[in-house]
C-alpha cells in the first residue's frame, strides 16, 4: 500500500457517507437527495482510497479511469446538495431557477474536469455549491422554518475549514499528511450535514404538514 494513511481515511470516508445513505433514504425527496450525494462521496472516497493506496499497481489507463469517475461523482454530489437544499429553502418557482442553476454549474464542471482532471477544480465546484447553500440558509430561503439548519450550516462551516487544511503545508504533521487532517475535517464536515438531514427527516415525518413550504 503506497499512502496507507490516506488510503484508510478515504476508505473511513466512503464507510462513513454510505452508512449516512441508508440512514435518510426512508424520509422524503429532500433527504433521499442527499443520501444520493453521500453516494457519491462514498464512491468517490473509496475510488480515492484506491488510487492512493494501489496506484503503483495499476496501469495509467485505470489509474485516469479512477480519478475521472471520482471527479465525476463529486461534481454530481454537488448538484445534487444544491438542489435538495434548493427545494427545502424557497418556493416551487425559486427552486426551478436554482435547479437550473446547479445544472448548468454541473455541465461546466463537468466540461472543465474533462479538459483536466484536476483535483483543484473539484474543490472550485465543491465551495461555489457550499456558498450558494449558506446562502439559501441564511438569507435567500426560508432558514426559520427549516429544522436541521444549524447544522447544515455548521458542515458549510467545518468544510471550509478542511479545504483551509489542504492549503497547509503538504509535509501535514509527522506520519499524518495534509490530505489526510483533510480527510479527518471532512469525515466531521459529512457528520453535521448528516445531521442537519436527520433531524430535518424526523420533524417531517413527526409533522409533515410544519415543513411545507408556501406556493407558489
Amino acid at each position: 500500500m503506497t499512502e496507507p494513511i490516506t488510503t484508510l481515511t478515504d476508505y473511513a470516508i466512503a464507510l462513513e457517507t454510505a452508512l449516512f445513505a441508508l440512514s435518510l433514504l426512508r424520509f422524503s425527496r429532500i433527504e433521499r437527495f442527499w443520501a444520493a450525494a453521500f453516494l457519491c462521496v462514498s464512491l468517490a472516497s473509496l475510488l480515492g482510497g484506491t488510487y492512493h493506496g494501489f496506484a503503483a499497481q495499476m496501469s495509467y489507463p485505470v489509474q485516469r479511469g479512477l480519478w475521472a469517475v471520482l471527479t465525476y461523482a463529486m461534481g454530481t454530489c454537488s448538484f445534487l446538495i444544491l438542489v435538495a437544499t434548493a427545494q427545502a429553502t424557497v418556493k416551487p418557482r425559486v427552486q426551478r431557477w436554482i435547479t437550473l442553476l446547479a445544472a448548468a454549474k454541473l455541465l461546466t464542471y463537468l466540461y472543465a474536469i474533462t479538459q483536466r482532471l484536476d483535483f483543484a477544480c473539484v474543490v472550485a465546484d465543491y465551495l461555489l455549491a457550499l456558498f450558494l447553500i449558506l446562502g439559501l440558509h441564511l438569507g435567500w430561503g426560508l432558514p426559520q422554518r427549516q429544522t436541521g439548519s444549524r447544522w447544515i450550516l455548521a458542515g458549510v462551516g467545518v468544510s471550509a475549514l478542511a479545504v483551509g487544511v489542504l492549503a497547509l503545508p503538504s509535509t501535514g504533521v509527522g506520519a499524518w499528511r495534509t490530505v489526510d487532517l483533510y480527510h479527518i475535517v471532512q469525515m466531521a464536515a459529512l457528520g453535521c450535514f448528516f445531521l442537519g438531514c436527520l433531524l430535518r427527516g424526523l420533524s417531517q415525518s413527526a409533522s409533515p404538514a410544519s415543513e411545507a413550504l408556501p406556493p407558489g
